[in-house]
């Protein structure tokens, strides 16, 4: 990949991290206003992680490639 390519795909990606962070951050919320239980807000916790953690991991593989 030319770096240009690399360079939208990074931007690309930190965007839907973002995104998912702020979702996190919404379920987070709505679990401290006490709308959601415990098991809820830790399931939604491990999927926003999970994906956050996955989104990284390609962000760091494209910039050693650069």
């Amino acid at each position: 990949m030319n770096m240009e390519k690399i360079e939208n795909e990074i931007k690309k990606l930190n965007s839907i991290r973002s995104i998912f962070q702020r979702d996190l951050k919404e379920i987070e919320k709505r679990y401290k206003n006490r709308e959601i239980s415990d098991k809820t807000f830790d399931k939604h916790k491990r999927k926003y992680m999970s994906k956050i953690e996955k989104v990284k991991e390609k962000i760091r593989k494209l910039e050693e490639e650069i």
